[in-house]
């Protein structure tokens, strides 16, 4: 209803705004023929007032040769009349034009929201693999390029073309009425003007392509560079990085400089078809004087200038209209055509996508918000019969698992197979490219793998993805803090009291840093936690995962770039507040992870040896456990064993 009511009012508009110059026109001509000084009429052809002695035609008087009702109040009409009438029509074209204009603005404002939202939910939401696939500069060119293009251009392009578009339907209808014969011609410059510009489309659809390619690959190069910035610093690459980036950017304008001359031809051919029109009329006119009938066609002549300003303006808005349009067809095809991992909806974002499909038209269901899909264009695995993580023990069961990234040429796990008792302390080491972090990786179901996967009997595969990587706890290598306070990042969905967040800050020794703080809890965290050390940010990591209380933890090399005081800090918290928890750290030092109660070996993605420290110790050389510790040197070595040695 509301896209029918605005596509009434503009219309009306565009009426109002050619009938006040249709107006205006036809009085000027009325007072001219109604006003002859000797019995004959004069009449307009081209900026020339000519004499006729013929009779005026049927436009101003009837068949017994008195003037029709309009005629007759357009020759009684006043200048000042004229000039009311004409205010009149003004205010109106005001004030259904302002009406326009803010509900155009208002549909385009809440189309882009539900847009850019959609395309936000698919990005956080789609499977790992994506990213793997897709380049860094291709993210920020639809992230970045096209939602500026759809926010900004995109709508004004679309208020532009609705009404030059409509005032050339309206110029070419008025011609037409005023000098029917024309008709033809205006018909014939019409199919060629439409095959010109279906052309050009085609053309346009290559170098946009073309242009989006650049611009990514261009995006790509700057990305990369900010990221390696301190490296390219360091070896003296800076040269190198600035010519590769003159390179992108000369190609990039150059697929711009084309977008322009396409413009710039179609933009003439226009002109030279308006030059013809132009050639036509004036015969017409010319014609019909040597003929003795004396018409309107100075009312013709007046719309075809208004058709050359409209026209260029059409053109114009046209090509970067359809060029614009190739960036709402880019983030739809990231917004609806993403496979999407298994997830448990809620509420929030299922009505944006309700009002999302609203506006595109397609089918949703909405019986429930348990059986409803986030869109039914996604090509996700969204079901809604996956079950809840409920991990009271912590037991986890690895059968036949064997995971292959997108570009890797080998798998990265090749049919592992383990179990993992409830509470047990596992340390699992091993070479770069080994397989320890795919472990991980699968655990929490980040990339489809082949096999089984259980925990405390649950098949990970049947759960629901928010659930299960809800009920594990991890504190990776590169400690992830949000923007925020100290609060926001223990307990970002405000579940636990305050005296639980103290605790767990008093556990990892960091209630004297933030109580100094005039803020307490409120204490600033600044990106990335830039305001704390490395070591600080990691005790904030474990803090939050002692509040989670999880049956299981991971830890992925997370006491690889802190000290040793910190270090022994985090494992006194481990051993003391995860005691009755399952506990898998992944360690490249053999010193972090010799005491713990097993010890898995990964090699070339298998599980080379796992059991008890001195068990594997005890197979001597022909155990890869032996052959680690005596690379390490004598000293070294022989006080691992004796840790070793010490426990059993």
């Amino acid at each position: 209803v509301a896209t029918l009511l605005f596509a009434l009012v503009n219309i009306l508009s565009r009426v109002l705004y050619l009938n006040i110059n249709i107006f205006l026109n036809f009085w000027a001509g009325y007072q001219i023929w109604s006003q002859p000084d000797d019995g004959s009429r004069p009449i307009l052809l081209g900026n020339r007032l000519t004499v006729s002695t013929s009779e005026p035609p049927s436009p101003i008087l009837e068949d017994d040769q008195r003037p029709n009702w309009f005629a007759s109040w357009l020759i009684q009409l006043s200048l000042e009349g004229a000039l009311g009438v004409a205010g009149l029509i003004w205010l109106g074209i005001i004030g259904i034009s302002s009406i326009r204009t803010v509900q155009f603005y208002r549909m385009g404002s809440r189309a882009g929201r539900l847009i850019h939202t959609r395309l936000i939910h698919s990005l956080l939401w789609t499977k790992l693999t994506f990213f793997d696939r897709t380049p860094q500069g291709h993210l920020i060119n639809r992230l970045a390029a096209d939602i500026s293009y759809l926010d900004s251009v995109l709508i004004y392009q679309l208020d532009q073309l609705s009404v030059t578009g409509l005032s050339m339907t309206f110029v070419f209808v008025g011609i037409v009425m005023s000098s029917p014969k024309l008709m033809p011609v205006v018909c014939f410059l019409s199919v060629v003007f439409y095959l010109l510009l279906r052309h050009m489309t085609d053309l346009m659809e290559l170098i946009k392509y073309l242009d989006g390619f650049r611009r990514s690959s261009l995006y790509s190069h700057v990305g990369t560079t900010i990221d390696g910035l301190p490296t390219i610093r360091s070896a003296k690459q800076a040269p190198t990085f600035t010519r590769k980036f003159n390179h992108l950017l000369d190609q990039h304008s150059s697929v711009r400089f084309l977008i322009i001359s396409v413009k710039r031809f179609i933009m003439g051919s226009f002109d030279c078809m308006l030059c013809a029109f132009y050639t036509f009329l004036v015969i017409f006119m010319v014609y019909d004087a040597l003929h003795g009938q004396g018409t309107f066609a100075f009312v013709s002549l007046n719309l075809v200038v208004q058709l050359t300003r409209i026209g260029q303006n059409t053109m114009v808005v046209l090509l970067e209209f359809y060029l614009t349009i190739q960036s709402l067809d880019r983030i739809r095809e990231y917004a609806t055509e993403l496979e999407h991992e298994k997830l448990q909806l809620h509420g929030p974002y299922i009505d944006s996508h309700r009002d999302l499909v609203e506006l595109t038209r397609t089918r949703i269901v909405t019986k429930s918000t348990k059986a409803a899909k986030a869109c039914s264009g996604m090509k996700d695995d969204c079901s809604v019969g996956l079950g809840e993580a409920r991990f009271t023990e912590g037991a986890i069961r690895f059968s036949g698992v064997s995971l292959k990234f997108l570009l890797a040429n080998k798998l990265v796990l090749d049919n592992v197979s383990f179990y993992i008792e409830p509470g047990l302390k596992v340390g699992i080491i091993g070479r770069t490219g080994a397989g320890k972090s795919s472990l991980i990786t699968v655990l929490f179901h980040l990339y489809h793998f082949e096999g089984f996967v259980q925990v405390d009997g649950q098949d990970t595969k049947l759960l629901q993805l928010e659930s299960l990587r809800k009920s594990i706890s991890i504190i990776p290598q590169d400690p992830c803090l949000f923007t925020g306070s100290i609060r926001h990042n223990l307990d970002p969905f405000n579940e636990h009291s305050d005296e639980k967040l103290w605790r767990s800050l008093e556990v990892v020794q960091l209630k004297q840093l933030v109580q100094s703080s005039e803020l307490g809890l409120e204490m600033p965290v600044t990106k990335s936690g830039g305001n704390f050390s490395i070591g600080q940010r990691q005790l904030i990591c474990l803090a939050r995962a002692i509040l989670k209380e999880n049956k299981i933890l991971v830890m992925d090399e997370a006491t690889s770039n802190i000290d040793q005081e910190t270090d022994s800090l985090i494992q006194l918290a481990i051993k003391n507040e995860f005691k009755h928890c399952t506990v898998l750290t992944i360690a490249h030092r053999l010193s972090t992870v010799i005491e713990l109660d097993r010890l898995m070996i990964m090699q070339d993605g298998r599980v080379a040896e796992f059991g008890t420290p001195v068990e594997l110790l005890e197979r001597g050389s022909n155990g890869l456990l032996c052959g680690m510790i005596e690379s390490l040197g004598e000293q070294q070595a022989t006080l691992l064993r004796n840790k070793i040695t010490s426990n059993t």
